[in-house]
């Protein structure tokens, strides 16, 4: 390239020849004055110099030429670039006055900086909304958006300055322009769905992207040719994008219109770049500046859109955050309806219950043929058994709701646990059964634990071990060990020798009633109920709990913390309950025949009240050693009944009141205590439930 510059003015002139593409890798500025001998003056430019050894330190190639006065020079330029020589034309530099380019060149280039700084800060936040709501997208967006500045920063020369001042730049650019394309092809792919609605594109794409990885690998095998060949029939592609976002608008993709508004801008700007690198329009800070403007407006729309498109996260978030606290609403109002079902259940089953279990075992007191006592025996073990079940249901949805308590007692575990193996007696008998009971010297006579617990696991093994056994012998064995201070490993052991169970029975009942184990569950003899709740139980009360079940029988085993228990005062009236009045209140004339009748047998006199009315009548005018009430009455029910005798100073405010009633949740209990009752029985009774509780007072 062949040019002169003159200077008419008296004075010398000082000028700053720049070259406005950055990507040279060398510049060789020849200059003279016009029609002279003298040899060229030789200004060398090349990535290949120091930056601290250019004659400008600028951003782009910049060379200074002197001019005397009312002189005029010939000046010949060779442009290096890659592998191939290049002559440029005249466009591509500027030619500036040496104080006006030290003036606005560095605002220009202050400028670019803030423009890619947005860009790169854009990035960022995308990032960081895809670490917050995982939509992959906006991980894409951020890619395409510093592959972007990646290549504007080595379009304008920026990288070349700041970050490799000393290495050829071209072939980064080319890498950077393949970059680019392979992350906008697939931010593309991600943000029309293409897969959704049409495969065959959404496949065209990948194959782009794929093409785009081939010219980086090309280029980085010293193959910069082949590289540049792909970038080219990538961004013919970037045509098609234009209707293709119209399609995917019409498909009901949201926010494709403008996605395509934004690619129009783009393409716009490397049209002009271009057409002002090849001369066909003039070279001015628009044409220089639109591929940027261009692109930067694109990743602003784009931005936009991803704004919008977290706005319709939030907005959809809000609307299911709605739902699920409607569902959640209906859920525990739904709830409340089954636990209220389940509650009154519960009561109308447990006190016709209490009447038929209390009938038979006052039936003991009785003279039975032997047909007479092993009828009686067979219906007390069915009412039993039916109790059972009714407590496995109660007891399951107690678990299930996270209504369950876990309260620490002080026991003796020798006298308990045989008081369960009694209750057990004739249901073993019936199948010939033994049932047998170990315990360790060492363990303590009292201990606290959270008994009730404890003994609904147990019972839940016992009657599984019963249910599946038909010989042999059913034993409890019961160690400890101690651990520190007045701490014990208790280790409670119920062992049978039955058929056994397969692991994936085992598993199954374990799981419960759940939607998806319902059918394997109904094929298993009995509910299944005991051992799902056994584990949930020992889970409430921190306790381990194992099944180990073969061909020769099933072992179950708990171990629980406990704590010393407190050793019990003697009571030496424990047994002399001749004479003693108490109160037993019940609407239920059944129920109240078979509770008077309790403690009649035990020596006690009874008066009788049928509501909560009479009762704190009654109270008014007799002193009681026990109150026994019911809860559910007519006229006034047990709490308030119970109420009025604690806040009326009266002769019976510091009685004993003993709940007597069929409702057996946990939260009935705590709700008794409350009130100002001082125990609880719940129905059905039998004799040493109810004289235990006496006897707890006494």
């Amino acid at each position: 390239m062949a040019f002169a510059l003159s200077n008419p003015t008296k004075q010398d002139m000082s000028l700053v020849l720049e070259y406005v593409d950055a990507s040279a890798q060398t510049i060789d500025v020849y200059y003279r004055e016009l029609k002279s001998q003298a040899e060229f003056s030789h200004i060398h430019y090349g990535f290949d110099l120091p930056v601290s050894t250019r004659s400008i330190s600028f951003y782009r190639p910049a060379f200074v030429l002197e001019l005397p006065k009312e002189k005029t020079y010939e000046v010949y330029i060779r442009i290096f670039q890659g592998n191939e020589m290049t002559m440029h034309c005249f466009t591509s530099f500027r030619i500036w006055q040496e104080h006006d380019f030290y003036r606005y060149g560095h605002i220009e280039m202050l400028s670019l900086i803030i423009l890619l700084c947005l860009e790169v800060f854009m990035g960022i936040a995308a990032v960081a909304i895809f670490y917050s709501t995982k939509d992959k997208l906006f991980l894409f967006y951020a890619l395409f958006v510093f592959s972007a500045a990646g290549l504007f920063a080595g379009l304008s020369g920026l990288w070349g300055y700041f970050i490799m001042p000393n290495h050829y730049e071209t072939w980064m650019v080319v890498i950077k322009i393949n970059l680019c394309q392979i992350m906008s092809l697939l931010f593309i792919r991600r943000f029309l769905s293409l897969k959704q609605y049409s495969k065959n594109l959404d496949r065209s794409i990948l194959t782009l992207a794929g093409l785009g990885a081939l010219g980086v690998v090309t280029n980085l095998s010293g193959h910069p040719d082949i590289s540049r060949m792909t970038a080219d029939f990538i961004a013919m592609f970037y045509v098609f994008l234009i209707p293709l976002g119209l399609y995917a608008h019409k498909k009901g993709v949201q926010s494709a219109l403008l996605f395509t508004i934004s690619w129009v801008i783009f393409i716009v700007g490397m049209v002009l770049a271009s057409m002002r690198l090849s001369g066909l329009i003039a070279d001015t800070y628009v044409t220089q500046w639109m591929i940027y403007i261009g692109g930067f407006i694109e990743i602003l729309l784009l931005a936009s859109i991803m704004v919008l498109r977290l706005h319709n996260m939030e907005k959809e978030k809000t609307m299911i955050q709605e739902q699920l606290d409607i569902a959640l609403a209906d859920a525990q109002e739904n709830n409340k309806i089954k636990d209220t079902f389940l509650g009154v259940f519960s009561h109308e089953l447990r006190t016709p219950l209490n009447g038929i279990l209390g009938s038979l075992q006052l039936l003991g007191f009785s003279s039975l043929s032997r047909d007479q006592e092993r009828q009686k025996d067979t219906a007390y073990r069915s009412a039993k058994h039916l109790l059972r079940m009714v407590e496995n249901i109660l007891t399951f949805s107690e678990l299930t709701s996270r209504k369950a308590r876990s309260t620490v007692h002080n026991v003796n575990i020798d006298t308990n646990i045989k008081s369960i193996l009694n209750s057990f007696q004739r249901s073993a008998q019936s199948k010939n059964l033994t049932l047998q009971f170990n315990i360790h010297p060492n363990v303590p006579a009292t201990l606290k634990l959270d008994w009730p617990n404890i003994q609904k696991i147990l019972t839940y093994w016992l009657d599984n071990a019963i249910k599946f056994s038909h010989q042999g012998i059913i034993s409890i064995n019961v160690d400890c060990q101690k651990i520190e201070n007045s701490n014990f490993n208790m280790r409670f052991k119920v062992k049978d020798q039955g058929p056994g169970m397969q692991p994936n029975t085992v598993q199954q009942i374990q799981k419960g009633f759940d939607q998806n184990n319902i059918n394997a569950i109904k094929n298993i003899e009995g509910l299944g109920l005991g051992l799902a709740n056994s584990i949930q139980i020992a889970a409430l009360i921190n306790a381990n709990c194992e099944v180990l079940s073969s061909t020769k029988g099933t072992q179950y085993t708990l171990d629980v913390i406990a704590h010393k228990g407190d050793i019990p005062q003697a009571n030496e009236n424990i047994d002399k309950c001749n004479n003693q009045r108490v109160l037993a209140v019940d609407d239920n004339p059944i129920n109240l025949m078979v509770l008077t009748q309790i403690l009649i047998n035990n020596g006690l006199e009874v008066d009788q009240a049928k509501d909560g009315i009479d009762a704190v009548e009654m109270a008014k005018q007799t002193k009681y050693k026990t109150i026994f009430m019911d809860c559910q009455m007519p006229r006034m029910d047990g709490y308030e009944a119970t109420r009025c005798i604690r806040e009326n100073e009266n002769l019976n405010s510091n009685t004993p009141i003993i709940a007597v009633t069929a409702n057996a949740y946990d939260s009935d209990r705590e709700h008794c205590l409350y009130v100002g009752m001082n125990d609880f029985i719940s129905k059905p009774i039998d004799q040493q439930r109810v004289m235990d509780a006496y006897k707890r007072w006494h």
